[in-house]
């Protein structure tokens, strides 16, 4: 579950080139049902830290949690992804 809201919250990143930092990145609060405000915000510092290794020359302005809704509909998504590739072996 925690590798389906990493990815929600890669779609979310705003990049600038020039840069190469993560200071001063804005995190937008995200209410959640699904997530308790400790696995967001490690969540959060793994993309943080992963940008800041793997983004040389770009800058983070904003990062935030997409949300149960769009979180759910990824879930769904990837479920009938997977089971249609799990079906045709």
């Amino acid at each position: 579950m925690k590798r389906k809201l990493i990815a929600v919250l890669v779609l979310l990143v705003l990049l600038s080139a020039c840069g190469g930092s993560v200071r001063g990145a804005v995190i937008r609060d995200m209410p959640s049902e699904l997530y308790t405000a400790d696995e967001i915000d490690s969540a959060i510092s793994v993309i943080k830290t992963e940008f800041s290794l793997s983004w040389p020359g770009c800058t983070l302005k904003e990062i935030a949690y997409a949300g149960d809704e769009t979180t759910g509909q990824f879930a769904e998504y990837y479920l009938r992804e997977h089971y249609e590739d799990f079906s045709k072996s």
